[in-house]
């Protein structure tokens, strides 16, 4: 059996961030079919998630918890303490890309969380700029293991800016997918 996708609206297809928190000062957006900027299309279906507008280093967010326990693959609580679990952290992300200017950049991280909410551990991508080709799609894959007693997973994105001109944050990301096998 294929383990499901843990995350509600995770390429932006309902036209919003339902399903999601802004975090950062800047506002995240959904784009549809290059509007964000020309030629910059989701990498599947008719919508992804962009970093919008800020100004200098600034960035913009967006944070999703998944709660494991009861969820919907309805782990039970000695499961989550006894068992070693993998998150599989999945998704697509594209950087505009100017030869005279640095790239924007986009950020993940699983913040994996107990039954009070404490912080058991952080995992992130580090910051990604996607370089293979101007506009192009990037892949991210990795598994990192669940630490016993999790209850929940924060699954954030963070859409940073890096270049000097304008106020853009061009950094694109589509299909998120959190599985825990």
């Amino acid at each position: 059996m294929i383990a499901p996708n843990l995350l509600l609206n995770p390429g932006a297809e309902e036209r919003s961030i339902a399903g999601w928190r802004q975090t950062g000062p800047a506002t995240a957006i959904v784009d549809s079919n290059g509007a964000f900027n020309s030629n910059y299309y989701p990498h599947s279906g008719s919508y992804c998630f962009a970093g919008g507008k800020g100004v200098d280093d600034s960035s913009s967010g967006l944070v999703q918890n998944v709660k494991l326990l009861g969820g919907i693959q309805d782990f039970t609580e000695s499961q989550l303490d006894t068992r070693s679990f993998m998150a599989e952290l999945h998704f697509y992300y594209q950087t505009w890309d100017s030869f005279f200017m640095r790239h924007d950049q986009v950020e993940v991280s699983l913040t994996f969380r107990s039954a009070s909410s404490s912080i058991l551990n952080i995992v992130t991508t580090g910051e990604l700029a996607c370089k293979t080709s101007n506009p192009g799609w990037c892949r991210y894959m990795k598994g990192f293991p669940t630490p016993r007693g999790t209850r929940s997973i924060d699954y954030s994105i963070k859409f940073i800016r890096r270049d000097v001109v304008g106020t853009t944050i061009d950094s694109y990301v589509d299909d998120n997918s959190l599985r825990i096998i």
